[in-house]
C-alpha cells in the first residue's frame, strides 16, 4: 500500500467518507519565525461527508515509524497550511 492509498483509508476510517486524490502541495510551517515542519500534503476531494468537500493528509516519521494525519477542510481549516498548523498546535503531531 502506498502513501496515497493509506491516507484514503485513514480518511475513510476517521471521517466516514470516500476520498479521491486530486493533488499534492509542499507545505512549510513556521511558528514564531521558526520552521517547525516541512513536507508534502496531499489534497483529496471528499464525497459523503455532511460538512466537507475537501480533505488534507500527510505522513511523518515518529520513532522510525510512519504516522498519518488527516484533516477535513472545515473552518477554521481552509488550506493545507492551516491543516498542518492546527495539527501541530493541537498536539496531533507529537
Amino acid at each position: 500500500m502506498n502513501r496515497i492509498e493509506a491516507l484514503i483509508d485513514v480518511i475513510a476510517l476517521s471521517h466516514h467518507c470516500h476520498a479521491e486524490h486530486v493533488g499534492s502541495t509542499l507545505v512549510t510551517t513556521s511558528i514564531g519565525g521558526q520552521r517547525v515542519w516541512e513536507g508534502l500534503v496531499d489534497v483529496f476531494s471528499v464525497v459523503g461527508h455532511p460538512q466537507a468537500e475537501r480533505a488534507y493528509g500527510w505522513s511523518y516519521l515518529h520513532g522510525g515509524f510512519p504516522r498519518f494525519v488527516t484533516s477535513l477542510q472545515i473552518p477554521p481549516i481552509k488550506s493545507a497550511e492551516a491543516a498542518v498548523l492546527t495539527a501541530i498546535k493541537s498536539g496531533q503531531m507529537s
